[in-house]
């Protein structure tokens, strides 16, 4: 019972810290970490430090002085350990981890937006299947860009779009920009290398690629729920833009041959080929996928070992790609090609590092609360029955909780992992742990609200109200995360992949 006053405590921190006090991530989770390591007496360490052992030592169930001497001694010595020790351990940890991913996926995501990756992307997708469904382009293109670009980032770069849009045909504005919020904010929560899901997936232990296919998978479903509501409310409200500025961002050709007429005749500038755009998303899918099968083949065994499937090694080929991208169509702006590579990498290592901070101060968080020991109170009071299925309602029901909370869908995410990782090693689950690394992502996105910063964005950037947005970022990001949550549960009952 008192791990579980400890946890509250930690949670309570980030909520109070992020909504009221307006503290900044890494700080609130820091400050959560050091309270919950602080506060945790060594009865409780001790009784972690004695579960994880009997997994290899059953005399460790009899307690400490029946273990061998250099197993008591190791863990007299983590016993020993200051609370902020094993705060900074657990940050250095995540950082070893997933840190040299995060900053690969920064690098990739800053050149698609500065070579001109991006536009090509988004104007291939208008041009293959027309403006009368652009929208249907708006939500493919938003969703393969969310893997290495943030949410926020990709809506200011396609809502000049959407605006452009509604000039031309003059309905369907809400639409449009819906469209853009649906495609890009599942990806975000549900498919690596974005932080949120980054993080889930190595602490419930499932690798990149199942974590890729999973989440591509449940994101498409939540997504065609969530086009379906943004009809259904295109259909019943009119809303158009307070403001609308001519012309689009990508130029009068964007549409191919549905122009957009501007009042400033620009030369568009050179775009790398769709084939170019897409390497840098494609190359780490594919290394990841195909390394480890090269192994059948004796001919291929030096590359296989070389790139073996490791997702730093195929962020890195594929940051490599990005950054020739970058040289070869945005070098003339600069002195040179390697100063406009200079240029991208600084800015994409300042955004980098500080997601590596949020990340890792997350990880700080979730290596304190398992050493509460919480997980053990909490898969003994679940029924041996239906543990795995309550496990995957506790995962997204606490997932969504914190984010109501605290605004965050990577916070809740990170946060909610901590708790829910633990325990799903004390359990035998029926079924893959994708399925719960698909629970925690889809728990992130109910119930945004005024303390979500990408709330504001929609809403000021879009032109809409305050009300409206309730009425379609909110319900549409509750209706996308309720929906991949059932899609999540009904996959883990009748296709538990074990």
């Amino acid at each position: 019972m008192f791990s579980a006053v400890i946890l509250l405590c930690g949670i309570a921190t980030v909520v109070v810290t992020i909504a009221g006090l307006r503290w900044h991530p890494i700080l609130a989770l820091i400050a959560a970490a050091a309270l919950i390591a602080a506060i945790t007496p060594r009865s409780v360490l001790e009784q972690y430090e004695l579960h994880a052992v009997a997994r290899q030592d059953p005399a460790a169930r009899k307690g400490l002085d029946h273990l061998a001497g250099s197993t008591r001694e190791q863990i007299e010595a983590n016993l020993q350990k200051r609370p902020l020790t094993r705060v900074i351990e657990g940050f250095l940890n995540t950082c070893k981890s997933i840190g040299w991913v995060i900053a690969m996926a920064a690098i990739i995501g800053k050149c698609l937006l500065q070579s001109g990756a991006a536009e090509r992307i988004i104007r291939a997708a208008l041009r293959l299947v027309g403006e009368r469904r652009a929208p249907w382009a708006f939500v493919a293109s938003g969703f393969v860009l969310g893997v290495p670009v943030f949410f926020d980032t990709i809506f200011f770069l396609m809502i000049p779009l959407a605006k452009s849009l509604y000039l031309k045909t003059r309905k369907s504005y809400l639409l449009y920009v819906m469209s853009i919020v649906v495609g890009a904010t599942m990806a975000h929560s549900l498919v690596p290398p974005t932080p949120g899901p980054l993080l889930v997936a190595k602490e419930v232990g499932i690798d990149f690629w199942a974590a890729v296919l999973g989440g591509s998978i449940v994101g498409v479903i939540s997504v065609a729920a969530g086009y379906a509501y943004c009809v259904w409310a295109n259909r019943r409200w009119t809303i158009v833009p307070d403001t609308v500025e001519s012309p689009s961002i990508f130029g009068p050709a964007a549409l191919g041959s549905s122009v957009i007429t501007s009042s400033a005749d620009t030369t568009p500038e050179p775009a790398p080929p769709l084939w170019f755009a897409l390497l840098p998303i494609v190359i780490p899918l594919a290394l990841i996928l195909v390394g480890p099968q090269l192994n059948h083949w004796q001919s291929y065994h030096v590359l296989s070992t070389a790139v073996g499937g490791d997702k730093n090694v195929a962020l890195t080929v594929a940051a490599i790609a990005a950054m020739w991208m970058q040289a070869v169509y945005r070098g003339e702006r600069s002195a040179s090609a390697t100063s406009s590579i200079w240029q991208a990498t600084t800015s994409a290592m300042r955004d980098g590092a500080l997601t590596i901070m949020i990340t890792a101060s997350g990880g700080a968080l979730g290596t304190v609360i398992r050493q509460t020991d919480i997980a053990d109170v909490i898969a003994s009071s679940m029924p041996q029955e239906s543990s795995g299925v309550l496990l995957l309602v506790v995962a997204f029901v606490v997932t969504a909780l914190v984010r109501c909370a605290q605004g965050s869908a990577t916070v809740s995410m990170i946060t909610a992992v901590g708790i829910i990782a633990p325990v799903a090693t004390h359990l035998s689950l029926p079924y893959h742990s994708v399925y719960l690394y698909l629970a925690i992502g889809c728990g992130s996105k109910p119930l945004p609200w005024m303390n979500d910063s990408g709330f504001w964005i929609v809403s000021r950037m879009s032109g809409m109200t305050t009300v409206e947005t309730f009425k379609t970022f909110t319900v549409a990001l509750t209706v996308m995360g309720c929906v991949g949550f059932v899609a999540t549960l009904l996959g883990a009952c009748f296709l538990p992949l074990r």
